[in-house]
């Protein structure tokens, strides 16, 4: 694999995980929905995104 690719999709999982426990700590706090929806959805994507660029290296 790539050493590029892999430090990338790395990067961008932890990045993604640092956001979704972003969004977990903040759900405790008076905070609204809207904010946390958006940030889930791009911490999700985020995460995914990265584990999608390890996965392609496998094959």
């Amino acid at each position: 694999m790539n050493p590029f690719r892999y430090f990338l999709g790395r990067a961008m999982q932890i990045v993604g995980l640092g956001i979704i426990t972003f969004v977990v700590i903040k759900f405790f706090t008076p905070v609204g929905m809207e904010p946390l929806l958006y940030y889930s959805v791009a911490g999700a994507v985020i995460f995914y995104g990265g584990t999608m660029i390890l996965g392609k290296g496998e094959s």
